[in-house]
């Protein structure tokens, strides 16, 4: 799975993914499990790191768990 490859990496990258939810609100990939993500997600968008927690949004955990519930 070429998505999982890329979050795999996605910790040490430039560029993080996000995602917006049904509410509108703007997410980091992975700040939610899988389900929840799946149910919730209206878009995707990556941006750069930097950009990204100058956007307000700020890890709530790591990637590991969510990469690691994708491939269940």
């Amino acid at each position: 799975m070429l998505a999982v490859e890329a979050l795999q990496n996605a910790e040490k990258s430039e560029h993080v993914p996000i995602y917006e939810d049904k509410d509108g609100d703007w997410m980091l990939v992975g700040d939610v499990p899988w389900e929840m993500f799946v149910e919730s997600c209206k878009r995707l968008r990556i941006m750069k790191r930097a950009d990204a927690k100058g956007f307000g949004l700020q890890p709530k955990g790591s990637l590991k768990g969510f990469i690691e519930s994708v491939g269940k």
